[in-house]
């Protein structure tokens, strides 16, 4: 992803790690799809393909997919392993 620290900066923003081969991803995709249409205004959502992305990848130690790490203005505070409901 080009830019991605510029695109996370002093911004609240969800960032799906995935692949297109995963199961599990696809369901953690609807669910950030639905998200997205109710509240657009406070949070940004990115999607990183971990089979493009292999440096973000590394960079934030992706093991297993999906992966859901939220930023606050840049900074990485929380993250999430799996399909969240």
């Amino acid at each position: 992803m080009d830019n991605f620290n510029s695109k996370i900066k002093n911004k609240n923003v969800i960032v799906d790690f995935y692949a297109s081969w995963c199961p599990p991803c696809k369901i953690m995709a609807k669910s950030l799809e639905e998200f997205d249409v109710i509240d657009t205004s406070s949070v940004e959502i990115y999607k990183v393909n971990v089979d493009e992305e292999t440096v973000l990848t590394q960079q934030f130690g992706i093991k297993q997919l999906p992966t859901i790490i939220f930023f606050k203005n840049g900074k990485p505070v929380k993250k999430f392993i799996g399909v969240l409901r």
